[in-house]
């Protein structure tokens, strides 16, 4: 099982790391042609749908010219090697079958096998990505721009110069109310994994948070038949009337979605009003120590310290550290696992935690050459979950490391 576990984390590995390599440079032929199609834009007027041949020019330029797209299972065991020294570059004897290998060979197998499969996933996997996201992001907000300018100055209108125009004032423009509507209320009603508390306002704006019920209340000067309120330019709810004169509507909605929506009085429709919805973000686990991975030598103290900063925007309702501790080698190998609590009590309602918990390794029921795999894991009020990468903390077992370089003097080297 941990054979084809390490195994498979490098597979997967190789497998991301190219995919994500050939769209950074699918990404970045775009982002070419992007930019030079502006700049033949902006002096030729040269139609933007050259930009997809334009692409394809560069995307075949890109890929004859670079070869890392082509990353292989070697370069990935290299890269893990070089950045990972407790695999003692030996990363390669994964994919060796053990017919092939010496005794010492095979334990060292055994132990880079355990050591990958407890490794977190390399940011280097994403690098050539994000980098090839960013150069396409300034490149197509520059083409953007130019087109803009370009849109104005056809128009003899300079956007700089009426911005900074001493006759333009800046304001924030004011709502326009269908003159019907005598007076109106919004009263919002935020869910309860946020615990606060309702709110009113005399504006058709909506910004609440997701899951949060808002209600209208709406008086017209004169009777009409039926109210509305269009979401989106597809769904429609009808306000019920609240008194016999047809001159006051109420109406309630649980908001999920950001859009637009509009006030319709059946002759008349009002502008559109803006809905935000303040999206709950799950937890934030930040783990100051220990180290990722840890190495307990004879005569140390067998304790590890784990102080982590829990945080989120609205209060955590519960968190804990699951750990596992692997025994034995090779197939004898045995798994135990167990949730260990922290010594704080969560209410729910506090947005960030300070924990330290002492792991006692030997409470655990360790022993030497026994190794505890472990992450933090909280969970919102929202009940939305967050888990940290894995630590890895083991005992070094002297005895064997004793058998092995006994086994190493008495081998028979001949040149």
């Amino acid at each position: 099982m941990v054979d084809k576990a390490g195994k498979s984390v490098i597979i997967n590995w190789q497998k991301k790391w190219k995919i994500n390599n050939i769209l950074s440079l699918i990404l970045l032929a775009f982002a070419a042609a992007v930019f030079l199609s502006a700049i033949f834009h902006m002096f030729f007027s040269l139609s933007f749908w050259w930009i997809l041949p334009v692409a394809f020019a560069f995307g075949v330029l890109f890929f004859s010219i670079n070869s890392y797209w082509k990353i292989t299972i070697s370069d990935v065991a290299r890269y893990l090697n070089n950045v990972f020294p407790e695999l003692e570059e030996s990363t390669e004897l994964v994919f060796k079958p053990n017919q092939s290998l010496n005794l010492l060979e095979k334990l060292q197998k055994q132990k880079v096998e355990m050591l990958i499969a407890g490794l977190p996933q390399p940011k280097a996997i994403y690098s050539r990505l994000i980098r090839a996201t960013i150069i396409f992001a300034v490149l197509f907000g520059f083409s953007i721009l130019a087109s803009v300018l370009i849109h104005f100055k056809h128009l003899g209108f300079t956007p700089i110069k009426e911005a900074f125009s001493p006759t333009q004032k800046s304001t924030i423009k004011p709502e326009v109310i269908l003159p019907e509507i005598d007076r109106f209320n919004l009263k919002i009603t935020p869910p309860n994994y946020t615990g606060k508390s309702s709110r009113e306002q005399e504006k058709f704006a909506v910004f609440a948070e997701d899951g949060a019920m808002v209600s209208w209340e709406i008086s017209t000067n004169k009777a009409v038949k039926q109210v509305s309120l269009l979401f989106n330019d597809h769904e429609k709810l009808v306000l019920k009337a609240a008194n016999s004169d047809g001159t006051e509507w109420k109406a309630a909605k649980i908001i999920t979605k950001s859009g637009f929506y509009q006030v319709d009085l059946g002759s008349k429709i009002s502008e559109l009003y803006q809905i935000e919805v303040i999206k709950d973000l799950p937890p934030v686990i930040r783990i100051q120590s220990p180290k990722p991975t840890t190495v307990i030598d004879f005569g140390e103290p067998q304790k590890n310290l784990l102080k982590t900063v829990l945080s989120d925007d609205y209060g955590i309702r519960e968190a804990y550290i699951n750990a596992t501790i692997a025994s034995g080698s090779g197939e004898a190998v045995k798994f135990k696992e167990q949730k260990i609590g922290f010594d704080a009590s969560f209410s729910g309602r506090q947005t960030q935690y300070n924990l330290q918990k002492q792991l006692d390794l030997k409470a655990l029921g360790m022993q030497p050459g026994d190794e505890l795999y472990f992450y933090v894991k909280a969970t919102d009020n929202h009940n939305q979950e967050t888990r940290s990468e894995v630590y890895i903390v083991s005992i070094a077992d002297t005895a064997k490391l004793m058998q092995m370089e006994g086994m190493a003097n008495g081998l028979d080297v001949k040149p």
